[in-house]
């Protein structure tokens, strides 16, 4: 007997019944096993398991299964992973198979050793968007950015109208720092699923980064009829307004984000920002030392939180803040900086570097708009020569 199982709380008591009527029927209890898993009962899925083993059956998909329950229940290790491999040594054509041991070889922190498991599921599957989903991502937390473009390349040859396929090709791009080239991918992942909330915040965040505030804002408009309670939707909103100069909106909309997500330092770093610009440096420091209790090593607080005290006139305060975001993250040399801050006598004397050729370098012509930067990025420093001075360096994480 095989049941569709699209609802597994009714199929459970309907497979549970049978399996006391035909205890002996390995099939029932197989159902009676995925109704179990589609409802969080890994107990009772080892139970399944345990009585099909006792009826002398052997077969790759109920080793994938007891893999999963194993690894729900006694966290991800060895007794998962050995499941996994006997399900791939039962079935070595289970597509299914070599993604979960692909699974757990990247939760044991194996990444480097899942890549192959993953190319196998692809290869054996081609229309398995979950293989090439999660490769994607495998390659981007190993920063193998160009690689997992390559792979984003063919995932969307193989597959063009699976919608999070662009998903993962716009974030990939936005790693390479390519927001111009993103945006497609995530407008087509929006279009092909528009139920998809992360696509519009990923769209909004591009637009944002590329300086379309008035569309990011439109987007973010938008996507909130939906969505009322989607907290970046509502942050990202607040971005927009606040760079539009709407500051009175953007106070509004950044409360309703905290209120949506108390705990979100990014959100609090963002009000910071629009507070000081609007001249409530006072209220700025407040937000600052908030996002700091949250996130103590958050060096974009560090960094604005220099540039409040600053404009407070505590300038040994500011560069203790700034020598302690660059502790943090060495990547925060003076490229990170404005005109003005480079211009601090103590600050440019304590970290300006000369380039291979010995000339000092230059200050920016043009202020960076370090204040509206959002963390995810780093900003580099002039093209051309200069850039000696200005190393680029991976991507920063948000806390």
């Amino acid at each position: 007997m095989q049941l569709a199982l699209s609802r597994p709380a009714e199929a459970l008591e309907t497979l549970e019944r049978a399996a006391e009527l035909e205890p002996g029927s390995a099939n029932i209890w197989w159902n009676l096993l995925r109704a179990a898993y589609g409802v969080r009962r890994y107990e009772q899925v080892l139970e399944c398991c345990e009585k099909i083993e006792r009826m002398n059956e052997d077969f790759s998909d109920l080793w994938v299964y007891k893999g999963l329950a194993i690894g729900q229940l006694r966290g991800h290790g060895d007794e998962e992973l050995a499941c996994q491999e006997r399900a791939v040594e039962l079935d070595p054509e289970s597509a299914l198979a070599w993604l979960n041991k692909a699974e757990v070889l990247d939760n044991l922190g194996r990444s480097e050793e899942a890549l192959p498991s993953y190319d196998r599921a692809a290869e054996l599957d081609p229309g398995y968007s979950t293989a090439w989903n999660n490769k994607c991502v495998v390659l981007r937390k190993l920063r193998r950015y160009d690689e997992a473009l390559r792979w984003n390349e063919r995932a969307l040859e193989a597959l063009p109208e699976v919608a999070n396929l662009w998903g993962h090709k716009g974030k990939t791009l936005v790693e390479l720092g390519r927001m111009a080239d993103a945006l497609p991918c995530y407008e087509r992942w929006r279009e092909l699923d528009p139920s998809a909330v992360n696509a519009w915040v990923d769209v909004s965040y591009v637009l944002g980064e590329l300086g379309c505030f008035e569309q990011q804002l439109n987007c973010c408009v938008e996507a909130l009829l939906t969505w009322p309670d989607q907290a970046t939707l509502w942050n990202n909103k607040a971005y927009a307004l606040r760079e539009t100069g709407r500051f009175d909106e953007s106070e509004e909309a950044y409360a309703r984000a905290l209120e949506l997500d108390p705990s979100d330092a990014n959100t609090v770093l963002g009000r910071a920002m629009l507070r000081r610009r609007s001249g409530r440096p006072h209220d700025a420091l407040a937000d600052l030392d908030h996002a700091l209790e949250m996130s103590p090593r958050y060096a974009w607080a560090l960094l604005e939180k220099a540039r409040v005290l600053r404009a407070l006139g505590h300038l040994e305060d500011a560069l203790l803040a700034l020598d302690k975001a660059i502790e943090i993250r060495p990547g925060f040399t003076a490229r990170l900086l404005t005109r003005k801050t480079l211009s601090w006598p103590s600050w440019a004397a304590r970290y300006s570097r000369p380039s291979e050729g010995g000339a000092e370098c230059p200050q920016w012509p043009v202020d960076r708009r370090v204040e509206s930067a959002l963390p995810g990025k780093e900003i580099t420093g002039p093209p051309g020569p200069a850039a000696a001075c200005f190393p680029v360096s991976g991507p920063l994480a948000t806390s």
